[in-house]
């Protein structure tokens, strides 16, 4: 009677094929987890530029307008803004009293573009009533 119990070479062997494919598993969870992370830092990062410039347009009010720029290495915006006369069906186009008169909307958008592999977009864009341009 053999009184030394242990593990046979086989047991040794599948129990590292199992560790050894759990591992991979894992690893690959972790990089795609950063890889999308990575992906979200830099929606987050163009957000901000766009929310920026966007601001920026607004505050001018240098009338119709094309702007555009680098944020560092990786990010290019570009800013415009544009008049858009308003028809006149439109329920913005005021008519009181005899009275007419019609506002001018200004359109102000900002598109940040990045990433050299797969380019990524993200635009953002508002309306601004006003007066004549």
């Amino acid at each position: 009677m053999n009184k030394w119990r242990g593990f046979t070479l086989i047991e040794v062997v599948v129990a590292l094929a199992i560790l050894s494919v759990s591992l991979a598993i894992i690893l690959r969870i972790v990089s795609s987890s950063a890889k999308i992370t990575h992906v979200s830092e830099h929606y987050y990062q163009a957000i901000d530029i766009a929310e920026t410039q966007l601001a920026l347009l607004i505050a001018e009010e240098s009338g119709a307008a094309t702007r555009s720029g680098r944020v560092g290495d990786t990010f290019y915006w570009k800013g415009m803004v544009k008049a858009y006369r308003l028809p006149l069906d439109s329920p913005l186009f005021i008519k009181q009293q005899g009275f007419d008169a019609d506002y001018d909307a200004f359109i102000y958008s900002v598109d940040v573009s990045w990433g050299d592999r797969k380019k990524r977009h993200y635009r953002l864009s508002t309306v601004r009533i006003g007066g004549e341009l």
